[in-house]
């Protein structure tokens, strides 16, 4: 038997970031303490150099081309042009080893190659791996077959670039070592048969933005990595067989059986190993195992994604034409930038997979269209080729430019609409961008941007400056700075109907207003922020902030720097500041605000004026009392505050008592997409009934609607049951069915 959750939450499975080795203990609020771990693919062997950067190189400087057949030809025929030395090549970084001290106003490309001899078989399912520094673009080949490229790098995958070629204008790429940061890593496939015993060669080439360029660094390696069967990145792992082998430990005490997917593994508890092969479908595969004590209660669990690359369609450079990917093609690799050109389509069809290197990404250029057609069970996947590497992103630029994302899950990467693009996406996860310098998604002179029903979670920004942005209906939760920070003088900028928790660091906003014009926040529910539910900062004008709840955070609402806004139907409970006006910055003057038939409960300080700021609460009930027609200081009466429950409970001083005989306070339901329940376990009771047990994330369900399937693929409807519920007894269900 099968159940799963038919909620807005179950839509959005969010798999766990995780390494190859996953380590679970006393987890999701079960008791006891032992050790439960999953190996993919057996355990991984340890990693292989084949080429670093220290080793003996030989170059050829792009004052003009290089002999025919550079890049497999044995040293001893390479020709007086190519001298000797290690790498990094370039100068000017501080990273140069062999400097190339004449290359600065004279040349922009460099020819490097490596020769290495394999002595001993490799295992053809382990991993190939290039590691590069480089500054600004290069391309790589392994006997003569391109392995990677950067996304600036020009031309088509396969294409070979004139020694007096460029990086792509404008996309100028900075060396990373040199900061103290680890450098790229671009998964090149299964080793296969690319390194029998014998000599092989890595050949690189180079590429500087110009001539006059301020300096140049080209810094490689080769390794392979990974186990024979499965290369296991932080965010899922990738096999090309129709199997994996699963593996592990566990020694939670009480443990009965290892389970995947539902499915029962073998498990020695004397030993506290467990193992599994698991069948899997070619694309992705979503795991979910768990270790269970006699009654089916989950004493330990883990998630892990597998990808089954059995096919591959490998692209990049300027796509020929319209296209259209569907999963029966296979795994799509992107080595580089692709771009659609203009008056062109591509199409993304359901359970599609693409695979994204470190420098690329995909632009939809002016008059061209991104359709991303996924479904609710099958969506498409844009994820890192390596697992783990951040890639570029999804770009529309350019008037007419439309990308359209439904039922996707963007991983590690990032969405962008810029001057003129469009950008639209629904019913979809953004998830695991944590750039410190790059925006998830970002809208700059854009025509317009939209996310519905979205899920975007461990990421470091949404920005929008000057384009239309429509937020409606979406989870947003744990980035590293603020939720949204959406600003612009003359366009519409909406967030409504959305849920925004967990900020981390000390100074983050859920919500945060630069110049704008009429901005509307509505029916939005804020919590755990360090700073503010919503900041209205310099140049805002009349800020609508209304029918929203806040709690846990420093201030409900804050007005600065001559900024004005309007504040009504909101509560803020459990926070330090309510509503909180000030002067930010020096001779900015004060924060203005028109609030009425606001519930200002349970916070540190009700309201803070400083700096010459002005309020006209009226209508509200404020703790400690606040001058102003109808203004009331008594209970409100939550109907349970202690589980933050804030809706007005019977009785409630605040119910019918707001201006023209409204309710004061937020207006239910506030937020977004709930979150997807946690730890769904079958408890096998003495009298036969299955009682379903789960945890509860979200803040704002109303009820979970619960199926049950023979074969995981066709559902009936089992039952439902109310919010904050976790348990559900099924009395119904068929023995071993």
């Amino acid at each position: 038997m099968h159940i799963r959750f038919l909620a807005p939450a179950s839509a959005m499975l969010l798999g766990a970031a995780a390494s190859g080795i996953l380590l679970a203990g006393n987890a999701l609020g079960q008791t006891g303490s032992g050790v439960f771990t999953l190996w993919i693919g057996g355990q991984p062997a340890p990693p292989i150099s084949l080429v670093q950067p220290a080793d003996s190189w030989r170059y050829h400087p792009g004052t003009n081309a290089p002999q025919t057949g550079w890049m497999t030809l044995s040293d001893a025929a390479l020709d007086a042009t190519w001298g000797t030395g290690p790498a990094g090549f370039g100068y000017e970084d501080g990273d140069d080893v062999t400097v190339l001290s004449n290359m600065l106003n004279h040349y922009t490309t460099v020819y490097i190659r490596r020769s290495f001899d394999i002595a001993e078989p490799i295992d053809a399912g382990r991993a190939l791996e290039l590691v590069m520094d480089y500054d600004d673009g290069f391309i790589a080949w392994l006997d003569g077959q391109e392995i990677a490229r950067s996304g600036n790098a020009p031309g088509a995958v396969g294409s070979i670039p004139a020694y007096t070629a460029t990086s792509r204008a404008g996309q100028n790429h900075e060396a990373l070592l040199y900061q103290g940061l680890p450098a790229e890593v671009y998964g090149a496939g299964s080793v296969g048969g690319r390194l029998n015993p014998g000599t092989h060669v890595l050949a690189v080439l180079g590429l500087n933005s110009a001539t006059n360029s301020g300096d140049f660094s080209l810094i490689p390696a080769l390794r392979v990595t990974g186990n024979a069967s499965a290369a296991n990145g932080e965010y899922f792992s990738r096999v090309t067989t129709n199997s994996v082998q699963l593996s592990g430990s566990n020694t939670f005490a009480g443990s009965a059986r290892v389970t995947v997917n539902g499915y029962d593994a073998a498990f020695d508890p004397a030993s506290g190993t467990w193992s599994r092969t698991h069948p899997l479908q070619p694309g992705m595969n979503r795991l979910f195992i768990a270790a269970l004590d006699a009654s089916g209660a989950i004493l330990a669990s883990t998630n892990r994604d597998i990808v089954a690359e059995l096919n591959t369609v490998t692209v990049g450079g300027i796509l020929p034409g319209n296209a259209t990917w569907t999963a029966a093609g296979g795994v799509v690799r992107v080595t580089n930038l692709l771009v659609v050109p203009p008056g062109a389509a591509l199409t993304v069809q359901s359970n599609v997979v693409v695979l994204l290197s470190p420098g690329a990404g995909i632009q939809v250029s002016t008059n061209s269209t991104l359709e991303v057609a996924g479904a609710w069970d099958a969506p498409v996947f844009f994820l890192p080729a390596d697992g783990t590497s951040l890639w570029q992103e999804l770009l529309a630029v350019g008037a007419g430019a439309s990308l359209a994302l439904r039922h996707s899950e963007t991983v590690a990467g990032r969405v962008r609409a810029l001057n003129g693009g469009a950008v639209l996406v629904e019913d979809s996860i953004l998830r695991d961008f944590p750039s410190a310098t790059r925006e998830i998604v970002a809208g700059v002179s854009g025509a317009q941007l939209t996310l519905r029903r979205t899920h975007l979670a461990r990421y470091s920004e949404i920005d929008s400056r000057n384009t239309p942005f429509l937020a409606e209906d979406c989870l947003v939760e744990q980035p590293n700075v603020d939720g949204m920070d959406i600003k612009g003088t003359m366009e519409p900028l909406v967030v409504r109907r959305t849920t925004l928790r967990f900020g981390s660091g000390d100074n983050t906003d859920a919500i945060d207003l630069g110049p704008s014009l009429n901005t509307t926040i509505e029916n939005c529910l804020a919590r755990q922020w360090p700073d503010k539910g919503v900041s209205v900062g310099a140049g805002s004008v009349d800020a609508i902030v209304r029918g929203s709840l806040f709690y846990n955070v420093g201030k409900g609402v804050e007005v600065a720097d001559s900024a004005s806004a309007y504040l009504i139907n909101n509560t803020v409970a459990a926070s330090s500041n309510g509503f909180h006006l000030y002067e930010k910055t020096a001779g900015e003057g004060g924060g203005h605000a028109i609030a009425m038939n606001n519930v200002l409960w349970g916070n540190t300080q009700a309201v803070a004026l400083a700096n010459g700021s002005t309020i006209a609460l009226t209508y509200s009930d404020v703790q400690g009392g606040w001058p102003g027609e109808g203004n009331r200081d008594a209970d409100p009466l939550f109907v349970d505050a202690g589980r933050h429950d804030y809706r007005l409970g019977p009785g409630s001083p605040a119910l019918g008592t707001g201006q023209n005989g409204t309710d004061m306070g937020a207006v239910f339901p506030v937020g977004g997409i709930p979150a997807k329940p946690l730890a769904l376990a079958a408890l096998i009771q003495p009298s036969f009934p299955i009682e379903l047990a789960w945890e509860d994330d979200s803040d704002n369900e109303d009820r979970f609607l619960i199926q049950r399937s023979t074969d995981g693929t066709v559902w009936q409807p089992l039952g439902a049951v109310g919010a904050n519920t976790t348990r559900y007894t099924d009395s119904s269900a068929a023995f071993n069915q």
